[in-house]
């Protein structure tokens, strides 16, 4: 062992030139520490071979008062005007390298009047591996710590769907994060410990809305949603707005980020020009609740009429279509009378030569419509839907007199004025959002729930 001596120096009592206090001499009590130039005894079994030692850093301290100083081997250090007290030593001594090769430490009591000696023992300082692990396989390089001293945080490791949380020593399931700034003291495994990160599945539809759901790169998602509409067939989740990349039924386990799937439909029903839906023949597999979708692309004011006489013409007796005009451009009226009656109703309540009527089920009508002329939809009891464009301004007179239309009625902010018992009959709608200052007093809606906007 390295024995280095530690001499406290104190004034006698009496001694100072000036006389004075016994405490204001107390005050310029030193401590000085002798330096050897020495080997260290070989102590424990440690991985660096013992090697003379260059140079020494010792601190002392007394909770109120601390000092460090560093001198050669060989040399002493001396700590002028030191109050008197208990202090605490520690001396480092290096290798040329600036390794840490010893560590001593001692406790100096100085006493006023007294020349007090201690002595530092030094042991050989031994070092430790740091090792780091993400699943058990080691991260990076490993770190050889001197006894005493402390590890240095390596850069956040990386897992595919998780988020790194801490470093824990011994165990990637320990809840204790490790701190570096304890000392190593043996060696230490430290594991990353990661949080699983949760993503989301976003599911764009434009037919029939779908809820969002999440998945982990553990669980993946089993199953994605198979979405259904009256009168479309679901073709499948997309990766992209364009169709071109299938998704697949689920997400594997070990997929990782956020997902946007796209649903693909295909209408069951009917999709062209008007002339070729008047050459059309619809079977009669159709129902109120699952109705033929048509959607027509070239509905214009001088044609329109002629959607609702294929109705009534007699050859789509118990055929219900949900209509479509949204791609119609060149359409602003719907004429009077042009869907009145079309309803399967009638071919029920009618005398038999009648009973050969199509039914309209659902109508959305295009923007740029601005007028719906009188009875347009009169006693079309089936019409359980109708979206109103933002252009319209004009509903005429028993436009939808005994319609069927059922649920909240939307009237849009465009729509100045509503005809005489424009909705006269109409028992199934329970709800009117219309426009702040439209006069709905000639309308006759049965429900008084109106909520004005």
């Amino acid at each position: 062992m390295l024995i280095l001596g530690i001499f406290l120096l104190s004034s006698c009592a009496g001694g100072a030139s000036g006389g004075g206090s016994d405490e204001a001499q107390a005050s310029q009590t030193s401590i000085s520490v002798s330096l050897p130039q020495t080997q260290v005894a070989t102590g424990r079994s440690v991985k660096y071979e013992k090697s003379d030692i260059a140079t020494f850093t010792v601190t002392i301290n007394s909770g109120s008062f601390n000092s460090t100083k560093s001198a050669d081997a060989g040399q002493t250090i001396t700590f002028s005007s030191i109050p008197v007290g208990t202090y605490s030593v520690v001396a480092y001594g290096k290798k040329s390298d600036g390794t840490p090769a010893a560590r001593g430490t001692a406790t100096v009591t100085v006493v006023a009047g007294e020349n007090s000696v201690a002595t530092v023992t030094l042991s050989r300082l031994y070092h430790h591996t740091v090792s780091f692990f993400v699943n058990d396989t080691p991260y990076g390089t490993a770190q050889e710590i001197t006894d005493g001293y402390t590890a240095s945080k390596p850069t956040d490791p990386e897992l595919a769907g998780h988020a790194f949380s801490f470093w824990a020593k011994g165990s990637p399931d320990s809840t204790t994060p490790f701190s570096f700034s304890s000392e190593i003291t043996e060696d230490t495994d430290l594991y990353a410990v990661f949080d699983i990160e949760t993503y989301s599945v976003t599911y764009v539809s434009e037919v029939q809305s779908v809820p969002s759901d999440s998945y982990t790169v553990e669980t993946g998602l089993s199953a994605l949603p198979t979405p259904t509409k009256t009168g479309y067939t679901f073709a499948g989740w997309y990766e992209d707005a364009a169709f071109t990349t299938a998704a697949g039924t689920s997400i594997p386990a070990g997929s990782t980020g956020n997902k946007t799937f796209y649903a693909k439909w295909t209408v069951s029903g009917f999709t062209g020009t008007v002339d070729e839906f008047l050459n059309e023949s619809f079977g009669t597999t159709s129902s109120k609740t699952n109705p033929y979708v048509v959607v027509l692309t070239d509905v214009t004011d001088n044609n329109i009429a002629q959607i609702g006489q294929k109705l009534l013409g007699g050859t789509m007796k118990d055929v219900y279509i949900s209509l479509d005009l949204s791609q119609c451009t060149g359409l602003t009226t719907i004429p009077a009378r042009a869907f009145a009656g079309c309803s399967a109703q009638w071919n029920t309540n009618s005398t038999s030569s009648n009973k050969v009527r199509g039914s309209l089920v659902s109508v959305i009508i295009p923007d740029g419509v601005t007028t719906i002329e009188r009875s347009a939809f009169f006693q079309s009891d089936d019409l359980t839907s109708v979206t109103l464009p933002d252009s319209i301004t004009s509903i005429g007179d028993s436009a939808f007199n005994q319609a069927g239309i059922q649920g909240t009625l939307h009237l849009p902010a465009s729509l100045v004025t509503i005809g005489e018992g424009a909705f006269r009959y109409t028992y199934d709608i329970t709800k009117v959002e219309a426009p702040e200052g439209l006069n709905l007093s000639n309308a006759e809606f049965l429900t008084t729930n109106i909520v004005y906007y």
